[in-house]
Parts: structure tokens; C-alpha cells; sequence
């Protein structure tokens, strides 16, 4: 019998979604009503969760997290995300459009938020998340109307700026970064999206960017703290990660669709990124 094809599951904003967001407010027992969400699959919405209470364990783009609250998670569209279990949890968790983040916005908070940020529950950021989301949340269960709904999504939108402001002199985009090396990164990041499948050396993105290797690679080396090298290694696993869960693909496929000529390299580049073979990978996450 053939085997049963693994398929990644993708969701959507649901349509009773007020002006792009779906804020919901939950216990540990709604989260264990929520099926989905305890196998891996992704967005095509953002999310920002704030858990005030509890503890879980957590996958983000397949690296694992034990969470103990206060602690504040955000997925971006296309993260590949699951909770593998949860004690005692409650908090806030808001799906939103991505279209609600300008693009300076996005970026700033996709450097804030690379892993789940622990919040200390005696600080002044505690309490004015706290303020906030009550707020949020009195303003969108009584929203009704154009006029209402977009003051909904007006508030949200000052929570992500507000979020931002509060945090961005922790994260090493900001704090590391002159304004043109903020630029170099902006620029190999989107450069890199687009053309990781085909050049896999950095000296085709200093080209694009007209600056050196050596300069692209001190910068965002300095940024990051990792190599240009390292970054395109990485999202071609990601990216194989997500082949191996979703497809029935082979290896040796999976190898040439990320950018691969040699099946042989490939699988020990896997293995030295993911301490596993690319068939234990999918082994171990279809389980």
C-alpha cells in the first residue's frame, strides 16, 4: 500500500477576523480544544502571543523552546510552528495580517522576536503589556461598525510600534548596526530570499549589493553573529526542512530543489546543521 503522504497544513485568517486581527484571550483548556495547533504546520497570518501564566514546550522553524511565562512569542507568515504540550497556560494570542506591519516595522520586529522573549513580571513593560491588552481586548469583543473596527486596528498596530520601541535597544539589528550596515543587512536579506536556490557564494550578493566580500561578510557577521555563509546554509535547510515534513519527496530531489548538485554534500551539510540524516529528520518529525 502506497505510503500516506505527509501534508503540511497551512491556515488562514478565518473571516470573522474584525479588520485583519483575531484576537482571542485563552486558558490551557482552550488551547488542549485546539487540535491543530499541537502538530506542526504554518501561516499565512502573523501572530503575537503574550502568555502570562503557565508553561509549554514549543517548535519554531523546527528548534525547540520550553516557555515559562511572562514570555512574548511572535510567528511571521510561512514559520513552520507547533506546541508540543502546555501546563497551566492562559494569555493573549492575536492573528493578524502581516499588511499591518510596514516594512521597517517588520523587519525590527522579526529581529526582536528570533526566539520567544522571557518578560519579567515585576517590570514596567509587564504592566503596560498588561494595560494594553485589556484594552485591546474591551475594544474588539464591543467593536462593531467601520468606524470601530478601524480604531481596533489602529490600537493593535500602536501595540506592535509601542512593542517595538520598547525592545529594539536589545536586539543586535539595532544596537550592533550603523545605519548603511542596516542597510547591508536589509539588503542581503532580501537578496538572499530571493536567490538562495542559485548562488550559494557570498560573493554574489556583495556584487549585487556593489560592496566587498570581505565588507559583507564583516557586516553581517557583526550583525548577526553569523557568517553570510552560515545564512545561506541555513535557509537552504529550512527550506529542506519543510521539503522533508510536507513532500514524499526523495533526498536526492529535495537536494537539487534547494540548490544542491551533490546529494553526498548535501546530506552531511543536513547533518551538520541538524545532528541527523535528512531520512531520520523526516523519521523523527513525522512521528
Amino acid at each position: 500500500m502506497p505510503k500516506k503522504k505527509q501534508i503540511l497544513k497551512e491556515h488562514h485568517l478565518p473571516p470573522m477576523a474584525k479588520a485583519g486581527i483575531l484576537l482571542h484571550q485563552y486558558d490551557n483548556e482552550d488551547l488542549n480544544r485546539e487540535d491543530d495547533i499541537f502538530e506542526p504546520h504554518r501561516d499565512t497570518h502573523a501572530i503575537f502571543n503574550f502568555a502570562t501564566t503557565g508553561s509549554s514546550s514549543f517548535l519554531l522553524d523546527f528548534e525547540k523552546y520550553a516557555l515559562k511565562a511572562p514570555v512574548l512569542v511572535m510567528v511571521f507568515p510561512g514559520q513552520v510552528h507547533q506546541i508540543e504540550h502546555c501546563l497551566n497556560v492562559s494569555g493573549w494570542s492575536i492573528a493578524f495580517d502581516p499588511i499591518l506591519m510596514n516594512a521597517e516595522l517588520t523587519k525590527t520586529l522579526e529581529c526582536i522576536f528570533r526566539a520567544p522573549l522571557p518578560i519579567d513580571d515585576t517590570s514596567s513593560l509587564y504592566q503596560e503589556l498588561m494595560q494594553l491588552l485589556s484594552l485591546l481586548t474591551n475594544m474588539y469583543e464591543q467593536a462593531s461598525g467601520t468606524e470601530q473596527t478601524a480604531a481596533v486596528q489602529g490600537l493593535f498596530s500602536s501595540l506592535l510600534q509601542w512593542t517595538a520601541g520598547k525592545l529594539k535597544d536589545s536586539c543586535p539589528c539595532t544596537t550592533k548596526a550603523t545605519d548603511r550596515a542596516s542597510l547591508i543587512e536589509l539588503g542581503f536579506k532580501s537578496l538572499l530570499q530571493e536567490h538562495y536556490v542559485k548562488h550559494k557564494r557570498p560573493g554574489f550578493y556583495s556584487d549585487q549589493l556593489n560592496i566587498s566580500t570581505t565588507h559583507l561578510g564583516d557586516t553581517i557577521k557583526a550583525l548577526t553573529g553569523k557568517s553570510v555563509t552560515a545564512h545561506i546554509q541555513q535557509i537552504s535547510i529550512l527550506q529542506a526542512k519543510r521539503y522533508l515534513y510536507k513532500t514524499d519527496l526523495s533526498i536526492k530531489e529535495i537536494c537539487f530543489l534547494v540548490g544542491y548538485d551533490d546529494p553526498v554534500h548535501f546530506g552531511k551539510l543536513f547533518k551538520k546543521h541538524c545532528q541527523l540524516t535528512p531520512l531520520e529528520f523526516r523519521k523523527q518529525i513525522r512521528e
